[in-house]
């Protein structure tokens, strides 16, 4: 496509985001199947580009000596500005006087307060006392913490200066290394590493808890809910939860083509209850929801989740004699001569060493979706990254350097929900989400990048359904509109052009509309959407193919096709059911960008039903466990199931591979 991709505004993710944490990258935000999230894509010109470990750097990165203060040239006074951060602009006002920076201050910003509510203010302090932008990003808040020190550097040169007299280098004082002995490690403190570490805590084992962030939770912050058969609320409720599992268990083969591990898929199944309550008998209140069907159970509110982890890791771990060690990255697995796991080796962010001698080490750091450029060389797929960009492969990395088993299905991804790219200011929510809520539309025609139709719209609201499909063509599809639809949608809304339900946004990022409300506006919408460089206009179906960069041919026979289904009332090419097939008619049309968000990695390594990592030859590597992402691939044969798996698997295989692994340490 000849255009520049711009950085996504909106994320509509998933349910059940795996625990992408650890020793992956720095995280911010992370996704829900029923919940919207603002996120971004990786962008070809980015404000603040990810880079390495999910980094942004901030223009020329040269390491300069500090300048006297007599040689700085700025001009005191307040300057603000605005750029790109994790979800959304970041706005950030900086005070010059004497020559130095006296303020720096985030006055708007859409981040994630979990993941930034203190990572903001440790970065603004940090540059004040240093005088310098050049200070390391929060762990946790790298994007953030970037697009801060970004906004400050565009203040200065507001204010008449040269960003690099304020780029001097800070350096750290590295701290002492330090050698520890304990009964397992645990490396990664997402969901599936907290409940390893409190499932081995509480049974008597000594635990250390590495984190690569600042941040205990990972994905589950921001997740939605969970499937799970078998909860005293099922019991209560007389549930035949015999008979869902089984249907479960029959359904999930079938959908991963019978290449999966039957022995943990049943095991998984058959504990998911159990593993609910052992959270709710920790404070976390798990309601059951059966509005998404049976067994499902929606988490508590985000804001309360982190503080229930601490106090499951102080009961736990650190009541004890265990350690919860944040802002630190395993580097590397221990071995005897026998090959068997005996600690790991972690890195500070002072760059001191810490050893950690184990009888057994649980791998648990969020597989590798976060890793743009890795997923797209396996897959192909380059959509949204919607889930953490700390998940990074690294645990995956260091298991297979000693041998562990590659898996042949590598490249398995959970893709969840279709995305508008557009980034709209100006407007109230309805008016921004336009774009957002026509993805969902099943009266609309969708094509990819080629112009070439390729999914019944009729499934846009089934979030696996939709987005295995954009991303097979590629990651990025459009969606069009023409004069007859927007003036439809002016007059009666949704219903107008045929929709019969609202599109399936969660209610918590929805507008208040109606399917009839009238859609105000929409074609000046349209307009700036084109302007902003996230759609296409043409005057005729040809222009727009021109302008989109398809091939003419092929976007105008999809057209003249799809319009003749609309005119018979039958769609021979995809079974769309016929009250969607509502004909286009004369332009001039508008093409809206959307894309598909990938949550996350659904393989890693290759674990036994009592989660311990296999070598080549299939055998357990002694002393080594994973769970959560880094222990799916033989739970998928390449892509997600659905609702409810992934936090169902990530709280799960976290309590069944912490007992697995406690059992382990007592026999040696």
């Amino acid at each position: 496509m000849k255009k520049t991709r711009r950085w996504l505004a909106f994320a509509l993710a998933a349910a059940l985001a795996f625990s992408l944490a650890g020793c992956a990258g720095n995280q911010e935000t992370q996704p829900l199947e029923t919940q919207a999230l603002e996120t971004q894509a990786q962008s070809a010109e980015p404000t603040a580009a990810a880079t390495e470990e999910g980094a942004t750097e901030t223009a020329a990165e040269e390491m300069t000596e500090a300048p006297t203060q007599g040689e700085i040239t700025i001009n005191d006074g307040t300057y603000t500005a605005t750029v790109q951060g994790r979800n959304a602009d970041v706005t950030v006002e900086t005070v010059i006087k004497d020559k130095r920076i006296s303020s720096v201050k985030v006055t708007d910003h859409m981040e994630t307060s979990v993941y930034t509510s203190a990572a903001i203010p440790a970065i603004e302090k940090k540059i004040v006392e240093t005088n310098s932008t050049q200070v390391d990003a929060v762990a946790g808040a790298t994007i953030t913490s970037a697009a801060i020190r970004s906004a400050v550097e565009k203040c200065i040169e507001e204010a008449g200066g040269n960003p690099a007299d304020f780029r001097t280098e800070v350096p750290a004082e590295k701290g002492a290394d330090e050698t520890i002995t304990v009964d397992i490690a645990v490396v990664g403190a997402g969901a599936s590493g907290i409940l390893a570490a409190t499932a081995a805590g509480e049974k008597g084992a000594q635990v250390a808890l590495i984190e690569k962030t600042t941040i205990l939770g990972g994905a589950s912050l921001q997740s939605f809910g969970v499937t799970a058969y078998g909860t005293k609320a099922d019991i209560e409720a007389n549930v035949d939860v015999e008979t869902l599992k089984d249907q479960y268990f029959e359904e999930w083969i079938t959908y991963e083509h019978w290449r999966v591990d039957g022995s943990l898929l049943r095991k998984y199944i058959d504990n998911a209850g159990r593993a609910v309550d052992y959270l709710n008998d920790h404070g976390f209140g798990m309601l059951n929801f059966p509005a998404f069907g049976a067994g499902f159970n929606m988490l508590f509110d985000y804001d309360q989740r982190m503080p229930a982890y601490e106090a499951m890791l102080e009961t736990a771990v650190t009541a004890n004699g265990g350690a919860i060690y944040k802002e630190t990255t395993a580097k590397s697995l221990l071995t005897d001569d026998t090959g068997a796991v005996t600690g790991v080796v972690c890195e500070r962010a002072d760059g001191s060493v810490l050893t950690v001698n184990a009888k057994a080490v649980v791998i648990a750091t969020g597989g590798f979706g976060g890793d743009a450029a890795w997923v797209q060389e396996l897959t192909g797929f380059n959509g949204v990254v919607g889930g953490l960009y700390t998940a990074r492969g690294e645990g995956m990395k260091m298991a297979w350097e000693i041998g562990a088993k590659v898996p042949t299905n590598l490249g398995g991804l959970m893709l969840h929900q279709t995305l508008a790219t557009a980034n709209l200011k100006g407007y109230d929510l309805f008016h921004t989400r336009y774009p957002m809520i026509l993805c969902y539309v099943p009266s609309l025609l969708n094509v990819s990048a080629t112009g070439a139709r390729f999914r019944n719209e009729g499934n846009n609201n089934t979030a696996v359904a939709a987005s295995n499909a954009a991303a097979f063509t590629g990651g990025y599809t459009y969606v069009l509109l023409s004069q007859s639809t927007l003036d439809k949608l002016e007059q009666g809304g949704l219903a107008a052009i045929g929709v019969d339900s609202k599109p399936g946004l969660p209610p918590e990022y929805a507008p208040e509309y109606e399917i009839d409300t009238p859609w105000e506006g929409v074609e000046q919408v349209m307009k700036d959407m084109v302007d902003g460089g996230w759609g296409f206009y043409g005057e005729t179906i040809e222009e727009l193919a021109a302008n989109a960069g398809f091939d003419v041919d092929t976007f105008v026979r999809t057209f003249t096709d799809y319009e003749s289904y609309c005119a018979a009332g039958k769609d021979s090419q995809y079974l769309k059911p016929e009250q969607y097939l509502v004909a286009y008619g004369e332009g001039p049309y508008y093409l809206v960008e959307s894309t598909c968000n990938n949550l996350g990695t659904v393989t890693g390594l290759v674990i036994n039903d009592e989660f311990k990592v296999l070598d080549e030859v299939n055998q357990p590597i002694p002393g080594l466990f994973a769970v959560g992402c880094d222990a799916s691939s033989t739970l998928y044969c390449d892509m997600y199931t659905g609702t409810g798996a992934g936090m169902g698997w990530a709280f799960t295989s976290g309590m069944l591979g912490g007992e697995s692994a406690y059992e382990f340490v007592t026999r040696q």
